[in-house]
């Protein structure tokens, strides 16, 4: 199971923390919510759970139990999560096999050379 770089668990991390961001501003202004930040929505440690085998995280069930203990309600929030945790699984499963192909690519390259 391939797995994240340092760099693009960062990358990943730091674009959970726009998506929080955004997922905010497009709900419902609610009494209980108005002074919250995206870094109290998605606390670094939820974060940190979704990037830990962030290729793992193949169902929305997965997620959400990854997600335990998360104070906002999952029904409201939880599908706009999901939904920007695929489509980064996506983009970064994309970075993974292009890495792999590049690689492969160079070995040939130098089992080539060295015949």
């Amino acid at each position: 199971m391939p797995q994240l770089t340092n760099a693009d668990a960062e990358d990943v991390a730091q674009r959970l923390e726009r998506v929080a961001m955004r997922i905010l501003i497009t709900h419902p202004v609610r009494d209980d919510s108005i002074c919250i930040g995206a870094t109290s929505f998605l606390p670094r440690k939820f974060i940190d759970r979704i990037t830990a085998d962030f290729f793992l995280v193949t169902t929305e069930a997965v997620l959400r139990q990854r997600m335990h203990g998360w104070r906002f309600e999952w029904e409201e929030y939880g599908a706009d999560l999901w939904r920007a945790v695929c489509e980064l699984s996506v983009e970064f499963s994309g970075r993974y096999d292009a890495r792999a192909a590049a690689a492969q690519i160079r070995q040939e390259q130098e089992a080539a050379e060295a015949a």
